[in-house]
């Protein structure tokens, strides 16, 4: 892990999104590893306009993924949701600690494929990577559609446990 550099940064406590055009390849040989080619995330990420944070990234099948940098989490019912990666995608190690935090607190944690229907069905929303830990998403745009989300209990559980293992810079 990086040291956590985000503590000022008005993006720890809320981002803006939009949802890519770009499709992220399928490739089950390489799904959830992390190595170097990433162009499907460059190409994504040049979509990004100055007013947004991060991109999702679905695959060509319509399935959510990941966002350009980062791993995606979800809430519906007191319940956290994250993408299936086993045809594309990365797991990340940050990603992979917070699940074993929310399970060791008996919080229900989902590895499905995942539609932006339930996205837009979520309570919370948070994306997370080792480089700036725990980012609570605020607003996703897509085309003429704006969805909010408010920084709810799990997703401040998220925060805390992303201090486990990040030590503050200095």
């Amino acid at each position: 892990f990086h040291p956590l550099d985000n503590q000022d940064d008005p993006r720890s406590r809320g981002i803006s999104i939009r949802l890519c055009q770009h499709t992220i390849s399928i490739n089950p040989a390489t799904a959830g590893l992390k190595h170097l080619n990433r162009l499907d995330q460059v190409i994504a990420s040049a979509e990004l306009a100055q007013d947004y944070d991060e991109g999702l990234l679905l695959d060509p099948l319509g399935n959510l993924i990941e966002a350009t940098k980062s791993n995606v989490f979800m809430v519906q019912d007191g319940r956290v949701l994250t993408p299936d990666l086993s045809h594309s995608g990365v797991a990340g190690i940050m990603r992979q600690h917070l699940m074993q935090r929310f399970i060791e607190q008996d919080i229900a944690v989902s590895i499905e494929k995942l539609s932006l229907q339930h996205l837009y069905d979520s309570s919370e929303v948070f994306l997370c990577n080792s480089v700036f830990g725990v980012w609570p998403v605020l607003k996703m745009c897509e085309n003429d559609t704006v969805s909010e989300w408010s920084v709810g209990p799990i997703t401040l559980r998220a925060i805390d446990y992303q201090h486990e293992v990040f030590s503050p810079s200095l």
